[in-house]
């Protein structure tokens, strides 16, 4: 992994020394686009339940194909014929794939983020068990699905000068955000140090910054900021920890962004709401009660994610399900 350095000029206060591995990230994704490389990314749970069912089938298992090794995480052998020998001494030598006996463990996935259109992107391996893990999946997917819905319906004839994607992880929101707005000026900010040594690969043309929500932003009034919060009550792991019940990170937020927007800019989001037995939403409602904003869209997008949740008698005791959210608000 690399090693933590103050960086001013790349992450903010703190950040991860980057230099060394972002040109082997480059060969191995240059080398798995030549072999017509695609992989996109299930949830960890579903990652978790198709290695049991491959170890039940297989026995063993040691990756036979680059999705096993870089998509499925399946360690690979030591003396594996996957990769050219020069790429595999570069992967050891930047630890992306490190020694574990008789095998080499991958520490990142590889993948796609479209079925139609060319590009690989870098995130973390699975398991995705560490607190400062950053990865992708159908939530990243969705998010992306929610941004351009919101881009053409909400800002149609006056694009976004200066856009700002909280919570951006490893990226996918603002190099979305973007190619949406080629034009416009797309910061990407995340408390995660590890994570923005991804996003600054995935997204080189976008500015990042190392900051607790909006704390260390000083730029420009915003017009949009973007956000794809971690919404999962009571987790200690920062890409899913919500707060008590998993809403009260994304109201905090909402609030920090206030402050950055100018008059009648737009906050945009894909989040999740626990909704209770007889179908109470206790996020709109606090959103409803606050004056600063109009709600312009609050439009459902999936009635059930996340559904392994519900056997959490602590964290969500009066939920029936997690309801992901399309959600645009308008500061007044």
């Amino acid at each position: 992994m690399p090693t933590l350095v103050n960086d001013n000029n790349a992450l903010g206060e703190k950040g991860y020394a980057d230099n060394a591995v972002y040109p082997v990230y480059h060969t191995l994704v240059a080398a798995l686009a030549a072999q017509r490389y695609k992989f996109i990314c299930p949830t960890p749970e579903t990652h978790a339940r198709v290695i049991a069912k491959r170890t039940r089938l297989e026995g063993s298992l040691v990756a036979r194909t680059l999705q096993d090794l870089f998509g499925w995480s399946i360690p690979a052998s030591t003396l594996t014929a996957l990769l050219p020998h020069d790429l595999l001494c570069d992967l050891i030598g930047a630890k992306l794939l490190v020694r574990d006996g008789d095998v080499l463990k991958p520490t990142i996935r590889v993948s796609s983020l479209s079925l139609s259109q060319p590009g690989l992107y870098i995130h973390g391996a699975w398991p995705t068990t560490d607190a400062d893990s950053a990865f992708f999946g159908p939530d990243s997917y969705r998010y992306m699905r929610v941004l351009t819905s919101l881009a053409s319906v909400r800002l149609r004839h006056t694009p976004p000068k200066h856009i700002l994607d909280l919570c951006t992880g490893p990226g996918i929101g603002a190099l979305h955000l973007s190619r949406l707005f080629p034009d416009a000026d797309v910061v990407g900010v995340d408390i995660n140090p590890k994570a923005l040594v991804l996003a600054r690969f995935n997204a080189p043309g976008v500015r990042f910054i190392c900051s607790d929500g909006l704390l260390q932003y000083d730029g420009a009034p915003l017009d949009v900021v973007a956000i794809h919060p971690p919404f999962i009550a009571n987790d200690a792991r920062i890409y899913a920890a919500g707060g008590p019940t998993g809403v009260e990170l994304t109201l905090r937020l909402i609030g920090e962004a206030l402050n950055k927007l100018r008059a009648g800019g737009e906050l945009w989001s894909y989040t999740a709401v626990p909704i209770g037995f007889e179908g109470t939403d206790a996020f709109r409602a606090a959103l409803e009660k606050d004056s600063r904003w109009r709600i312009a869209r609050y439009e459902l997008v999936d009635a059930d994610i996340f559904g392994e949740e519900m056997e959490n008698d602590v964290t969500y005791p009066l939920t029936g399900s997690l309801q992901a959210i399309e959600l645009a608000l308008v500061k007044v």
